[in-house]
């Protein structure tokens, strides 16, 4: 299955779009529909084991589960990455049949329990999900960690 992730740019009329960034091929499960699935997605697509950085990412669905598009939404130091939640509304509200979604970010220094940060945001992107009615879902956002940790602020009722 090809991913694509997409990336902002303006158009001539100084208009932001989305634009294609880059493609990757992905061996797994098209329906990324549980907490493990899409922790394996990740990892294989973006080496997040790898990764020095914290990096915040996004998984536009549609209503099947399968991913529209993937965004990078921010990336900072070992400890951090900050986010506005216009960076992951734009980008979702532009995607075309996106009616889901489902952020995910590393914990580079290994644990991938949520800090005192990542469950505030996650409660405001729910809260702004919310406004949305059935027209967006915000179904997960997950850690992983080094190896094959990972953790759903879903399964940890956080959402």
């Amino acid at each position: 299955m090809k991913i694509t992730a997409y990336d902002l740019s303006l158009n001539e009329k100084g208009e932001e779009i989305l634009v294609k960034d880059r493609t990757f091929d992905y061996s797994g499960d098209e329906c990324l529909n549980k907490p493990a699935k899409v922790a394996e997605a990740i990892r294989e697509i973006f080496r997040y084991d790898q990764m020095s950085e914290e990096r915040l990412y996004c998984l536009a669905l549609k209503n099947n589960g399968k991913i529209v598009g993937v965004f990078e939404i921010s990336h900072g130091g070992m400890l951090a990455s900050m986010s506005s939640m216009a960076s992951i509304f734009k980008r979702l509200l532009l995607t075309p049949l996106c009616s889901a979604f489902i952020l995910t970010h590393n914990h580079p220094a290994g644990e991938p329990y949520p800090s005192s940060a990542d469950i505030n945001m996650t409660r405001k992107v729910k809260e702004i999900t919310d406004l949305f009615g059935n027209d967006l879902k915000f179904l997960d956002h997950i850690i992983i960690g080094r190896g094959s940790g990972f953790y759903s602020l879903h399964d940890g009722g956080y959402i």
